[in-house]
């Protein structure tokens, strides 16, 4: 930015001080956001299939999640066990977790 060839610009040990602390506001906000979401309806759009605790489960996006910028939804049966769904099924399914941003969703068939 124009900012940058200002004089009296901080040194870096204080830049990345100020980066760590909006980046942990950041994530606790985005963490309380996600909590604040289980018993919520959603409906997810499997973007793929992948390997979670040695077992393979459908990972998407719900509507409030927007592709590499927010959390994902894992999918999981009402035993807790991976869902069983394909990359580009929507899967409607209640929050039933928070973990960071990501959230987990017990499939509602």
């Amino acid at each position: 930015t124009e900012a940058a060839t200002l004089d009296g610009t901080q040194d870096e040990d204080e830049i990345a001080v100020r980066v760590r602390h909006v980046s942990d506001l950041v994530e606790e906000l985005t963490t309380q956001r996600a909590e604040d979401r289980v018993g919520e309806a959603v409906t997810v759009l499997v973007d793929e299939v992948e390997e979670i605790d040695e077992l393979t489960g459908p990972v998407g996006r719900a509507a409030h999640q927007g592709p590499d910028v927010d959390g994902t939804t894992r999918l999981v049966d009402a035993d807790g066990m991976p869902a069983r769904a394909v990359p580009g099924e929507l899967v409607g399914a209640v929050v039933v977790a928070a973990e960071g941003a990501d959230l987990v969703a017990e499939v509602r068939r």
